[in-house]
Parts: C-alpha cells; structure tokens; sequence
C-alpha cells in the first residue's frame, strides 16, 4: 500500500511536469512572437539565417502545442514516460547551453542591437558600383 502511493505521488509530479511544460510552450511561443517582430519590424531586419532559425524554432512549438492536444489523452504510463524524456532533455541542452557559454562567451544580451547591425550589413544585399 504504501509503494502504491508513493507511486501516485510520482505519477501526479509527472502530470504536473506535463502541464508546466505545456504552459512553457505557450510562453515560449510569445517570446518567439516578440523577437521576430523585434527583427523584422524594429530593426528591418529580413534576411537572416537568425530570422529562419526563429520561424523554425517558432513553427515547432506551433506543433508542439498542438500535439499535447494528444498527449493528455494518452494512458499513465506513456504520460510519464513523455515526461521524464521531456526533463532530461531539457537538462542536457540546457547544461550544454551552459557549458558553451563558459568556453566561447560570443554573444552578450545587453549589445543585441550592435550584433543584429553587424549581421545586417553582413547579409544585405548591396552591390558595389564602380
């Protein structure tokens, strides 16, 4: 009886895992909102592979919304499985986010006009006149 609830207390902490990760997409997906209309509007900022990279990124967790449309009718066990897949794969990239960062420091959040002007004049379009 009592492995019967601490297992119920598992199966509840996982659904819970479930729900704040479906939560988190629907986040996520205005912040994606937020910086493409930050590129696009802001900074006239079209071509860019950071701007692909955005519409991807944004377009999955579109779908992933989407999809967790299913995943709350699956049985307990598939549930949880789906869960303990989301956590552990949501702590390995972040680590590795972490880890790249403390070896290669590119990019600084506080210069994020200063690099989307670099990467415009990178990627425009101009031609040379002679």
């Amino acid at each position: 009886m009592k492995n019967n609830i601490s297992l119920n207390r598992i199966d509840k902490f996982l659904d819970i895992i479930l729900k704040l990760f479906f939560i988190f997409l629907i986040i996520f997906s205005f912040y994606l909102i937020f910086k493409l209309y930050n590129l696009l509007i802001v900074y006239k900022f079209w071509i860019s592979p950071l701007i692909r990279f955005y519409f991807l990124i944004f377009f999955a967790t579109i779908f992933s919304i989407f999809l967790f449309k299913y995943i709350f009718k699956f049985n307990k066990n598939l549930k949880n499985n789906i869960s303990i897949l989301l956590i552990s794969s949501l702590l390995t990239i972040y680590s590795l986010e972490i880890i790249y960062e403390i070896f290669s420091p590119s990019f600084n959040a506080l210069d994020g006009g200063i690099y989307v002007e670099l990467s415009k004049t990178k990627f425009s379009k101009k031609t040379i006149s002679c």
